[in-house]
């Protein structure tokens, strides 16, 4: 079928489909008069970009996915552990965006009583930033990774004992599971805050405190 053929089948713009084939997400021979012909497996190709895509795939990922084998399962392994990436990505979107609305809530509400006493530009904006930095804070996440020795005990103990004022979500990993990877845990005990790998070995109770109170 021609381009504008698939277009219509796919509902998908003819420009979108030559850049998708620029890119090698999909591939077309030429008439002898010049235009591209795709094969019927076109359509079903094309539906696979657009689902992937409205989970969140971008299209170099879509592209790497295309490329793995299939016959012997491996591909849905390596989509499996891209997902749980994935996942975890939009965890922390959503803590962000469930931070930023609770704070911009309560500055409203503060505004609308004439609450707001700060002196400044703006005091429902800086009543807003206020709130919005207590919220990070009670929302952070901080993993630890162990291997269930006792200076990995003694770490987690620690770390437990830092973040109590603030509220913080202490979460324990295995150095074997999918996040390790993805953070690029090489040892244990390795501390990770929001994602971000803060400190490996084991802290003393005050470094604890500086590292998770900040």
């Amino acid at each position: 079928m021609r381009i504008g053929e698939l277009a219509k089948q796919t509902g998908v713009r003819v420009s979108t489909l030559r850049y998708y084939e620029q890119i090698g997400l999909l591939s077309a021979q030429r008439s002898e008069s010049g235009y591209r012909q795709f094969a019927p497996e076109a359509v079903q190709r094309v539906q696979f970009i657009l689902h992937a895509r409205s989970l969140g795939f971008t299209l170099r990922e879509i592209r790497r996915i295309l490329n793995l084998p299939c016959e012997d399962g491996s591909r849905c392994a390596r989509v499996a552990r891209m997902m749980e990436r994935r996942v975890a990505t939009i965890e922390k979107k959503i803590t962000l965006l469930q931070s930023r609305r609770n704070a911009l809530l309560e500055a409203l509400a503060r505004w609308q009583t004439g609450n707001t006493d700060y002196s400044s530009d703006c005091a429902i904006l800086d009543s807003a930033y206020i709130s919005y930095r207590r919220y990070r804070q009670m929302a952070r996440v901080i993993e630890v990774f162990t291997a269930g020795y006792p200076l990995c005990d003694e770490t987690l103990k620690r770390v437990r004992q830092a973040v109590q004022p603030c509220g913080c979500t202490v979460v324990e990993r295995s150095p074997a599971g999918p996040e390790a990877q993805q953070y690029g845990v090489r040892a244990v005990p390795t501390i990770v805050a929001d994602g971000q790998v803060i400190f490996t070995g084991v802290p003393t109770q005050e470094q604890a405190i500086a590292l998770l109170r900040r």
